[in-house]
């Protein structure tokens, strides 16, 4: 009887092992779109948001060969219909593009009539898998479904495909001074405020909401580009307020976006470069892998950091210039903020 268990146990195990492994992209549509009928959605618009390698908000070459399983997929079931996020309202591309951080901004927007979602992904290297857990968001940002899929990595070699670019480590080191800066501006905001939460009283100051994406020459989001490829970017605030646009590139060369008028008014939507007749084009040089767009918010053009830094980025660079930004103590009541967009540069 203890042998049959024994037995029966590891016939169990096996079965849960082959199940684990057959859970394809198609298997996870499929289940998503069980959920819809559950929930009596009739017919569901979805966009294919952003993908990423684990916690780098970057991303390798495999990802376009994800977003084409998962269209496909999307075909064979009856309520995902995949759309352009041309097709959503300004408000829900601002929940993609943030992934549901500054959803608050815009209260004013409406949702399109359809049920609209968002499909979100982030994929991991398990040994011999990767596994790609995907999201699915409704129009305010909450998690509607979640599920995970397995691609064996033999696939992934076979097709020659990359799982994040050369330059992740870069990446990862500019995400770790954005942080480490974002803490200590908060930081200098609590003790301008005196710790309160009221941000009313004259002389304190508070975080500037913003709302960027980055766009392709269609107008739909992206953040994945080829040589060649020309883009701009979208960008709206939740206070009056001047910026300025620091871009870092593959190689870790900074520059600093010109702009015919730095300054933004609150909830309005303004596209960069504003350059009349300027085209902002992926530079084919050879040069690949993650990229960074840093952009500083601030109510008076005093606050902003020095655009005259250029060269390569160094360690705690934009911790070093964030410090140097004319600061709420020398300024008074002054807002400020900060948001960063990380994007790939693939081969083609």
């Amino acid at each position: 009887m203890k042998k049959l268990l024994v037995v029966l146990t590891f016939l169990f195990s096996i079965s849960l092992l082959s199940s684990f492994a057959e859970n394809s992209i198609t298997d996870v549509l499929k289940e998503f779109d069980k959920i819809l009928m559950d929930g009596q959605n009739i017919r569901a618009q979805m966009t294919i948001g952003f993908i990423t390698y684990e916690d780098s908000n970057t991303c390798g070459s495999v990802v376009p060969y994800f977003q084409k399983e998962i269209r496909e997929a999307a075909e064979n079931t009856r309520r995902i219909n995949i759309v352009k996020t041309t097709e959503l309202t300004e408000y829900e591309q601002a929940g993609i593009a943030t992934r549901g951080v500054n959803m608050g901004m815009s209260k004013k927007a409406k949702t399109n009539k359809n049920p609209a979602y968002n499909l979100d992904g982030v994929y991991y290297d398990r040994g011999n898998n990767i596994e790609l857990v995907l999201t699915m968001h409704n129009a305010d940002g909450k998690v509607f479904a979640k599920k995970s899929a397995f691609i064996s990595k033999s696939v992934i070699s076979e097709k020659k495909l990359t799982l994040y670019p050369e330059n992740k480590r870069l990446a990862e080191s500019i995400q770790t001074d954005f942080d480490s800066s974002e803490k200590e501006m908060e930081s200098e905001r609590s003790k301008k405020n005196g710790n309160s939460s009221d941000n009313s009283k004259v002389g304190e100051s508070a975080k500037i909401g913003i709302a960027a994406s980055m766009l392709d020459a269609g107008g739909s989001l992206a953040n994945m580009l080829y040589p060649n490829d020309k883009v701009s970017f979208k960008i709206s605030v939740d206070k009056d307020c001047y910026l300025a646009i620091l871009c870092i590139d593959a190689n870790g060369a900074k520059t600093w976006l010109p702009m015919t008028n730095n300054f933004i008014e609150a909830d309005k939507v303004r596209l960069f470069p504003d350059i009349p007749g300027a085209v902002l084009r992926v530079a084919d040089d050879g040069v690949f892998g993650a990229e960074q767009v840093i952009i500083y918010a601030c109510s008076k053009k005093e606050g902003l950091p020095s655009q005259t830094d250029g060269g390569k980025y160094s360690n705690s660079d934009l911790h070093t210039i964030m410090r140097r930004q004319k600061s709420v103590r020398n300024y008074g009541d002054l807002d400020s903020g900060t948001f960063k967009i990380t994007y790939t540069i693939l081969k083609n």
